[in-house]
């Protein structure tokens, strides 16, 4: 399965450490970058992955981090 998504790059870059640190079965690609009306840089991203529900959990956990949520 794919999904596109733009997110900004910070909580990218926290989600691909993720990804390659747990050896998780998801592959990330980054593609356009630019930056937003209030000054932060956005950028594309593709998920490949079959577990949904891995990338739920993943996506979820990391925003959480990321932004100190917990």
């Amino acid at each position: 399965m794919e999904r596109k998504y733009q997110m900004i790059k910070e909580l990218a870059d926290a989600l691909q450490n993720r990804i390659q640190e747990e050896n998780l079965p998801i592959k990330i690609e980054f593609g356009e970058e630019e930056v937003d009306c209030n000054g932060d840089k956005q950028v594309d991203v593709l998920l490949e992955y079959d577990d949904p529900d891995l990338v739920n959990d993943v996506l979820t956990d990391t925003i959480n981090m990321t932004y100190n949520l917990v």
